[in-house]
């Protein structure tokens, strides 16, 4: 079981299956950063889709309207990490899906995906409060990414997905019950994956990059208090 990484929005006008191109992104810009937030708020509760961690939501007018299952494509080992799961949409909607007009249409869908698909008893409350938190907190949303506890100090980095596309590490230090006394943002950074090791002292927090491409040039983050 993998924790959820990504959801991301497609769209195509021919069946989802072996031999037929893969379908193409669905442009609207406000729904897929609102489904990405989606993907943080759960992968904050450890939010598992199964054995892939990207969700690839279609929509299509091959199905009937509004309906859900997943597309009839064989998993090869190199793209194990992501599954299609179709949705019917009317024909005549399709080319609204890059528009910005269907967008409380679309996010309505990617939660009745995770909700009817993926989630029981236990997870159900999850998926709710995620995509309401994706959806009414925006670009002010929270996800809380790493924590480190020494002795009566805890320093947490959370990250904020901007409107931008990017992401803002925020990191927070609070004391023993819980009371912030120290907050500081961190560099824009362009991928989910770029904060590493939290390193806690009496006074002083740090935050290295990860060791990875996409981190290339990020300097270590100081936070003193």
């Amino acid at each position: 079981m993998t924790v959820i990484k990504d959801i991301r929005l497609f769209r195509s006008t021919v069946p989802n299956v072996d031999g037929n191109p893969l379908p193409s992104y669905a442009d609207d810009r406000q729904a897929a950063l609102t489904a990405r937030r989606i993907a943080m708020k759960l992968r904050e509760s450890g939010f598992s889709l199964g054995d892939f961690d990207h969700l690839y939501v279609n929509f299509t007018p091959c199905l009937p309207e509004g309906a859900i299952r997943p597309a009839a494509r064989s998993v090869c080992r190199e793209v194990a990490w992501y599954r299609f799961y179709d949705v019917g949409i009317a024909p005549d909607a399709v080319d609204d899906l890059s528009g910005g007009g269907l967008t409380g249409f679309i996010i309505n869908a990617v939660g009745r995906v995770l909700l009817e698909c993926f989630s029981d008893a236990e997870t159900v409350p999850l998926v709710r409060a995620s995509v309401r938190a994706a959806t009414t907190e925006g670009d002010g949303m929270l996800m809380r990414l790493k924590q480190k506890t020494t002795g009566a100090r805890t320093a947490v980095v959370y990250l904020r997905l901007l409107d931008s596309g990017r992401y803002v590490p925020r990191v927070c230090v609070y004391d023993a019950e819980g009371h912030e006394f120290a907050c500081g943002e961190m560099a824009e950074t362009v991928d989910l994956f770029s904060v590493g090791e939290v390193r806690l002292g009496a006074h002083k927090v740090t935050v290295m990059p990860r060791k990875s491409v996409l981190a290339d040039g990020i300097e270590a983050f100081e936070l003193t208090f």
